[in-house]
């Protein structure tokens, strides 16, 4: 999500009379110095937002018939312990030794597992002056790395070229930040802020393996689009809830 983007969600959240405008500023600012400082851990009240979030997730996908009641127990219990921030991490392991890794031989359901090999993303580029080889084979790189499935890893490739073929100004990145925003509203309602905040996060930690992911989102304006905003926090609610 760009600082556009946070801007919006703001604004939105006055308009609906839902934040105070003091109160705006206030998550505009610190939205952004967690934008730009990636390694800052989650506030207690971001963590527990996330948590609602997760909660709310599971909910749906028990009540939709994608997972029992004991998988989505489980779940969130390997997510409660997850979301421990860093600095709480730190102090466990001073007192009890090393911290246990619960990401460790992570799997996720194989209806949402990506390819064996990055070159199974076979995308088809338009435009073959859009993107080189070597940048093709990196954003093969991403999406395995990111655990994605093809489908979706096609969904957002698509629309990343097709931004890229048409590039947008400072004017029309604000508008699509303004229209993804009411539509993660509609869908998220309360819970959009955390739901952002946990894509932002997903983002953050595949930019530390991958660099240059972060910047090609907030670059081209792909982070403010509404179909890459809602499948990046999708599948980061499926991937910290299935580790």
């Amino acid at each position: 999500m760009t600082e556009n983007a946070i801007q919006s969600l703001a604004d939105h959240a006055v308009a609906a009379g839902t934040l105070s405008r003091s109160d705006a500023d206030r998550m505009i600012a610190a939205d952004v110095a967690a934008l730009n400082a990636p390694d800052a851990p989650m506030t207690p009240s971001q963590t527990a937002q996330a948590d609602d979030f997760m909660q709310r997730r599971a909910a749906d996908l028990v009540s939709s018939g994608q997972m029992t009641q004991e998988q989505a127990d489980a779940a969130l219990k390997t997510w409660m312990g997850v979301a421990a921030s860093p600095t709480q991490q730190q102090g466990d392991q001073q007192v009890n030794g090393p911290v246990a890794d619960p990401f460790a031989g992570a799997q996720l359901d194989p209806g949402f597992g990506p390819p064996e090999r990055p070159s199974e993303y076979r995308f088809d580029i338009p435009n073959p002056d859009v993107m080189t080889v070597q940048e093709l084979g990196w954003a093969q790189d991403v999406f395995m790395t990111a655990k994605m499935p093809v489908g979706i890893s096609q969904q957002i490739f698509s629309t990343v070229m097709q931004l890229a073929q048409q590039p947008m100004d400072a004017a029309d990145i604000d508008l699509m930040a303004h229209k993804t925003t009411a539509e993660l509203q509609q869908v998220y309602g309360a819970n959009t802020e955390a739901a952002v905040a946990l894509g932002r996060r997903f983002v953050l930690e595949l930019d530390k393996a991958r660099p240059g992911v972060k910047d090609l989102l907030n670059n081209s304006g792909a982070g403010s689009h509404p179909v890459i905003v809602r499948q990046i926090i999708e599948h980061a609610a499926r991937v910290y809830g299935k580790r």
